[in-house]
C-alpha cells in the first residue's frame, strides 16, 4: 500500500517511513515501554503515508552487539516532501551513556544539516 501511495522511492527509504512512523507502545499505567523491549512500536500506516523524511540507517548499533558504530560513517536523512525543510540531528544519552557527536555535511536542498 505504501509503494503504491508513493512510488519511487528505495527500498531503505520504505522501510524508514515504516519504522519511523510506528506508534509508542504504552504500558497499561501509561509510560512508554522501552525500544529495547519492543522495537519501533506498532505499525503506523497513516503516518508511514504521511511522513516527509526518511533516515538510513534506521538504526545503528553504538558498539554493541554486531558490527560498530564504525561501520555506519553517516547517516542520510532526506527529505521526500514537496517543500524545503530544515533538520536537526540531536543525541540525547541512554541511562549512564554520554550522547552522540555529530558533525553535519548539507548535499543539498532539503537534506540534512
Amino acid at each position: 500500500m505504501l509503494r503504491a501511495a508513493r512510488p519511487g522511492l528505495t527500498v531503505d527509504q520504505y522501510s524508514s517511513l515504516l519504522i519511523n512512523g510506528t506508534t509508542p507502545l504504552l504500558n497499561k499505567g501509561g509510560p512508554l515501554v522501552g525500544v529495547q523491549r519492543t522495537g519501533a512500536g506498532i505499525l503506523n500506516l497513516e503516518s508511514a503515508l504521511r511522513n516527509t523524511v526518511t533516515v538510513y540507517p534506521t538504526n545503528i548499533t553504538f558498539l554493541t552487539g554486531e558490527g560498530t558504530l564504525d561501520d555506519y560513517n553517516q547517516v542520510a536523512v532526506t527529505n521526500i516532501g514537496r517543500v524545503t525543510d530544515t533538520f536537526r540531528i540531536r543525541s540525547l544519552p541512554h541511562d549512564s551513556a554520554p550522547p552522540l557527536g555529530f558533525s553535519a555535511i548539507t548535499l543539498g536542498t532539503g537534506l540534512a544539516d
